[in-house]
Parts: structure tokens; C-alpha cells; sequence
């Protein structure tokens, strides 16, 4: 049970002290994982900007003598490549929902303003790879259902460890004294 409170060194327990140090850092770390999506576009494009940069030989397209001459690629593909968008990661998507449904589910009974962050990752995910769609990535690859199945089954193992640290709080009477 030590290894699902974070803290081998203390206690056994849902206290005072998780609430002072561990709840601290879990929501921490949600708050910081809300904005990675866009993080990562922004990211993506940065390098992709740099390397077409570099490809032109300048930063302006005003300095160009001619401006269809003005790649250094020397096939189709090398220029496809160049500037076209990143391929569409799935598993980083379904890693990142998984993550925040399992964080929310686990620990939310203890906090429940891990709810509300949860959801707001999910809405910005969605708006984010909305877009990302739309103007940036590669058309994705066509995915069977299994990859779903498995993203759902694995959702559904998040009750059992929910429910039974809900149990540990509930039944925690320094939590339901004040």
C-alpha cells in the first residue's frame, strides 16, 4: 500500500503529511501535463521552421532571386518530406488520456479538484489535436478498433485501485473529522 501513497517513509497512511507533500507534487504534475499538447506542437514546429530555414538558405523569402529555386532538396521526396507535417502519434494521445483518467480516478476521491483538471486536459487535447489535424499533421493512418478495445480495457481496470484508495480515505477518520 506504501508504494500507491508515494512515501515508503512515513506511514501507511492517508494524512496530514500526504496531503502536505504528496497531493502537492500529483497535482503538480497534472497542471504541467494540461498544457504538453500544445507544448509539443509548438515544438514541432519550431524544428520544422529551422529546417526549412536552413533548406532556403535564408530567413525571408523577400531576399530570394527567384522564389521556386529556392530549396536545397535535390528529389521530390526529400521536398515532400521537408514540408509536409509530422506523422500523427497515436500512442502518445492514448498515453496521455490513459494517464489523466488513471491519475483522476485513483487519487480523485482524496482530490477532487483532479477532476476538473482532468477534463480540462481531455477539452484541451481535443481542441488541440482538432487543429492539429486540421492544419498540421499528415493525414493519420487508418487504425483498426483494436488499439480502441484495448484503451477501454485498460479503462476499465481503473475502478478496482479507485475504490479501494477511496475506502483508504473514506475510512480515514483525520480525513472526514474536519
Amino acid at each position: 500500500m506504501n508504494a500507491i501513497l508515494m512515501d515508503s517513509s512515513h506511514s501507511a497512511d492517508v494524512d496530514k503529511f500526504w496531503y502536505e507533500v504528496q497531493s502537492y507534487v500529483l497535482i503538480q504534475s497534472l497542471l504541467f501535463n494540461v498544457f504538453t499538447p500544445q507544448i509539443d506542437l509548438i515544438l514541432q514546429w519550431i524544428q520544422k521552421f529551422v529546417f526549412r530555414t536552413y533548406d532556403r538558405g535564408n530567413l525571408c523569402s523577400c531576399f530570394r532571386k527567384s522564389k521556386y529555386s529556392a530549396t536545397k532538396c535535390k528529389t521530390v521526396v526529400q521536398y515532400v518530406e521537408l514540408y509536409s507535417g509530422p506523422e500523427y502519434d497515436l500512442a502518445y494521445k492514448y498515453a496521455f488520456i490513459l494517464k489523466f483518467v488513471f491519475m483522476s480516478m485513483m487519487y480523485g476521491l482524496a482530490l477532487p479538484i483532479m477532476f476538473p483538471i482532468t477534463f480540462l486536459a481531455l477539452v484541451n487535447l481535443y481542441v488541440t489535436d482538432k487543429l492539429a489535424l486540421t492544419y498540421w499533421h499528415k493525414a493519420p493512418p487508418n487504425y483498426d478498433i483494436k488499439i480502441s478495445k484495448r484503451a477501454v480495457a485498460w479503462l476499465r481496470k481503473t475502478t478496482i485501485p479507485g475504490v479501494l484508495f477511496g475506502y483508504l480515505c473514506i475510512g480515514n477518520h483525520q480525513m472526514m473529522s474536519s
